[in-house]
C-alpha cells in the first residue's frame, strides 16, 4: 500500500519565492482591478467617516442628563477607524480577484474586528442605558458614582470575555469547556 503525499496547501505556499511569484503574477494580472477596489475602499471609509462625524456632531455629549442622542454619539465616536478599514476591505475583496491567502486573511481580519467593535458597541450601549436609568442621581452622589465604577468594570470583562468566546468560536477552536465553565 502506497500513501501518497499530502497535498499543498493551495491558500499559502511554504516556499517564499513561489509566494512572491504568485503574488507578483496576481498583481500583474489584476492591477486595474486592485486599483480599482483600493479606490473604492478608500470612498467606502470616506463616507463611514462622514456619517461618523455627522452622527457624533448631532449627537453631543454636553448634557448633563444622558439621553438616547447621547448613546447614539457615543456609539458612533466608538467606530473605530480600523473597523471602518476592515470592513471596506471586507466589502471589495471579492472585486479584486484576491487570491485564497489573501481573502482569508481578510476575513480573519473581519471577524475578529467585527466582533471587537461588536464587544465596543455593546459595552457602550449598556453602560449608557444604566447611566440613563440612573439619571441625575449619579452626579450628587458618591456611592452611586462608586458603584457605577463597579458596574463599568463588570460590564467590561463580561462583554469581552463573551467576544474572546466567539472569536475563538468563529475561528475553529472548540469552546466548548469554555462556554461548560
Amino acid at each position: 500500500m502506497q500513501v501518497s503525499p499530502r497535498p499543498a496547501n493551495p491558500a499559502l505556499s511554504s516556499n517564499p519565492e513561489l509566494l512572491i511569484a504568485e503574488t507578483s503574477g496576481w498583481l500583474a494580472e489584476n492591477w486595474l482591478r486592485i486599483a480599482i477596489a483600493v479606490g473604492i475602499a478608500a470612498a467606502i471609509v470616506l463616507v463611514l467617516l462622514t456619517v461618523q462625524k455627522l452622527a457624533q456632531r448631532l449627537c453631543r455629549e454636553g448634557e448633563a442628563l444622558v439621553g438616547w442622542r447621547t448613546i447614539a454619539g457615543r456609539l458612533a465616536a466608538r467606530t473605530k477607524f480600523w473597523f471602518l478599514v476592515i470592513l471596506a476591505a471586507k466589502i471589495v475583496d471579492n472585486y479584486a480577484a484576491a487570491p485564497l491567502w489573501l481573502d482569508r486573511t481578510i476575513t480573519f481580519l473581519f471577524t475578529v474586528g467585527m466582533t471587537v467593535q461588536a464587544a465596543i458597541w455593546a459595552r457602550e450601549l449598556v453602560l449608557g442605558v444604566v447611566e440613563h436609568r440612573a439619571g441625575d442621581a449619579q452626579h450628587g452622589n458618591g456611592a452611586l458614582t462608586s458603584a457605577m465604577s463597579i458596574i463599568r468594570a463588570l460590564v467590561t470583562f463580561l462583554i469581552f470575555a463573551i467576544a474572546l468566546v466567539l472569536i475563538l468560536g468563529n475561528l475553529g477552536v472548540n469552546v466548548a469547556g469554555l462556554v461548560a465553565g
